[in-house]
């Protein structure tokens, strides 16, 4: 099984009709697997062919009761009506309000070519009508009551609200398209596809100090630069170039936390409060006088997801706010304290592997902040583990077991297990185990043998 690279809005596939199956090949078999992988590992609860650039009329489906291959799929009936929110694994970080059938009847061939009768309510048909709705070029958004809510990306919240705010955008600048997936297609940033949704002109340097970039820069002559997860250096030529400097916005409150991955960091360090800062960029990293503050406080159950909705709105807001100052003359940019700063690493999947013998309140801390990437893991029966929630416990006598280790199962039940941890325990609530579903530990637990002196981490 592999990984396969999921088509996004705008890709020309998702608006074509898919072309029927007529037989089982090595090559189809294989495209489901892939395609169950790949659902699985965006924690999705369906997947069409297109979705992964294949014309074929093939839906992968699991809503918890059991995986679904439906292939050549047709409607036979329909009744009732749900209206609800409705999301995308080719429209991230998006949802809307779609009404669907609340029942639903299908008829389709399952990966043996034997016909099947699929009848399912509420989740399920709703992800049966989304589904074949993808075979035939219709996506969600195409039903969508009203707008879509939610930012895919922090820099896309932004730049939507300094459009919303009448200021003139010249141009958005991003990071060149990349290959992405096995396939190699062309992948793009979500700002760039809200750009060109907004009609702004694009610009994509290779690196940022070329001389051409910085020559096209000047001929449009900006009042003002705004950075936001821009990910390259600016020099100092390009840094002096607007009317009232170049503003970044940061996703931490300046000093504490520069550097990447502040978000991740503030919830894995048990912080009380984040925020976002507005500060006028020099040649330093995150270094420049800070302009605007905002505070966040973070709930005791936060995740690196959860911040990260609060701090995009937050940062959109005390950007346009900064711009209107900055216009007026009336904010005052203060040095930060250089005793106070604190740097923060980029984090990458390896930093996820979950080390026992640490202290468990660190663990579950590191755990929220992970999620939803790169996602806290370890392995179990030599398959990897994505931990996604758990709660700090007191340790638990396990009487059948000669010697506890870091890492060892200590109690089992029906709804949970516990991870013994360098002090006290974790209860695991929440897990995905490799080529499945992101699951409730209960629901795990009914189809995976797990005993009292298992070790976690092999």
């Amino acid at each position: 099984m592999a990984l396969r690279n999921i088509r996004i809005l705008g890709d020309e596939i998702l608006k074509k009709q898919a072309k029927e199956v007529t037989e089982m090949t090595p090559k189809i078999e294989e495209l489901i697997d892939d395609m169950f992988e790949t659902m699985y590992d965006a924690n999705g609860c369906g997947l069409a062919a297109p979705q992964v650039g294949i014309r074929k009329r093939i839906v992968v489906i699991d809503c918890g009761d059991q995986p679904l291959v439906l292939i050549n799929p047709e409607i036979l009936e329909t009744s009732g009506e749900q209206t609800g929110q409705e999301g995308c694994l080719s429209v991230p970080g998006k949802v809307g309000i779609v009404t669907r059938p609340n029942y639903a009847k299908v008829k389709a061939l399952d990966e043996n070519m034997d016909e099947i009768i699929v009848e399912g309510t509420e989740l399920l048909a709703r992800c049966l009508c989304h589904e074949i709705d993808h075979l035939n070029g219709i996506m969600y958004v195409d039903k969508a009551e009203g707008p879509l809510m939610g930012t895919p990306d922090f820099s896309v919240g932004t730049l939507k609200a300094i459009v919303e705010a009448g200021h003139e955008v010249a141009a958005v600048v991003t990071q060149p398209d990349k290959p992405k997936g096995r396939g190699g297609a062309m992948s793009f940033s979500d700002v760039k596809q809200a750009a060109i949704e907004l009609g702004l002109l694009v610009l994509q340097p290779k690196r940022a100090r070329d001389e051409e970039f910085v020559n096209e820069l000047r001929k449009i002559n900006p009042d003002v630069i705004v950075v936001v997860a821009f990910g390259q250096i600016l020099s100092k030529e390009i840094l002096d170039m607007p009317k009232y400097g170049c503003v970044n916005v940061h996703a931490s409150l300046l000093p504490k936390y520069r550097g990447a991955s502040p978000i991740q960091w503030a919830v894995i360090d048990g912080c009380e409060y984040s925020g976002v800062t507005t500060m006028m960029m020099n040649e330093g990293i995150d270094t420049g006088d800070i302009l605007l503050v905002e505070k966040v406080k973070l709930d005791s159950k936060e995740t690196g997801g959860s911040l990260f909705d609060k701090l995009s709105g937050v940062g959109a807001d005390l950007l346009v706010k900064t711009l209107d100052e900055l216009e007026k003359g009336t904010v005052k940019p203060v040095k930060q304290n250089e005793t106070e700063a604190t740097h923060v690493k980029m984090l990458d999947k390896s930093f996820g592997n979950i080390d026992f013998s640490m202290e468990a309140a660190r663990i579950e801390r590191l755990i929220r902040g992970l999620n939803p990437w790169p996602s806290a893991f370890t392995h179990f029966n030599g398959k990897l583990l994505k931990i996604w929630d758990a709660d700090v416990c007191d340790d638990v006598v396990c009487e059948s077991c000669e010697s506890v280790v870091n890492g060892m199962i200590t109690h089992v039940n029906n709804n949970s297990f516990i991870v013994k941890c360098g002090d006290n325990s974790l209860k695991i609530n929440e897990l995905q185990l490799e080529g499945k579903k992101r699951m409730k530990t209960q629901d795990f637990l009914r189809g995976n043998h797990i005993n009292t002196g298992d070790i976690l981490g092999k």
